[in-house]
């Protein structure tokens, strides 16, 4: 998803790019600022935010983050947003899609309601699934735009 998220900020006018192979926590760049981008195609369950690679290591989530949910559509939301509802599972930091809904509830200007695909019960494909999201997203929305800007590698 971050392919189509570079390609919307691009499209936009922005300065944007993908950090995720030099950063260790930031996904993409706009305009100097990193952001993590965390997505759920199935509309339940948990996202991971941090994964601690074991469960006495003391990490913290501190990531403008944006969420791309199926069903609720595209959250942003900080630490300082969040503050009570990120739940630590011993091996990774996590944040429910139950309590992204509950925050999203009494912060609308935070949420774009947006329709979403949610996951294809089977998928064959030799791309990674976020690519075939944003193409189903594109090709759904008839862009004309953005599809130039999604990059294939």
């Amino acid at each position: 998803m971050e392919l189509l998220f570079v390609a919307l900020v691009r499209a936009l006018g922005f300065n944007a790019g993908h950090v995720g192979t030099s950063e260790k926590r930031g996904d993409f760049e706009v305009e100097g600022l990193k952001f993590s981008l965390k997505t759920n195609f199935t509309g339940k369950g948990e996202i991971r935010l941090i994964n601690k690679l074991g469960r006495d290591v003391n990490v913290t989530w501190d990531e403008a983050t944006i969420f791309i949910i199926s069903g609720l559509g595209i959250i942003y939301a900080d630490p300082d947003l969040l503050t009570t509802r990120i739940l630590d599972k011993g091996d990774a930091l996590v944040v429910s899609v139950e309590n992204l809904k509950r925050f999203i509830e009494k912060q609308d200007g935070f949420w774009i309601k947006v329709q979403i695909p949610y996951k294809p019960n089977a998928v064959i494909s030799y791309r990674i699934a976020s690519f075939d999201i944003a193409i189903a997203i594109l090709e759904e929305t008839k862009s004309k735009i953005l599809i130039k800007f999604l990059s294939k590698k």
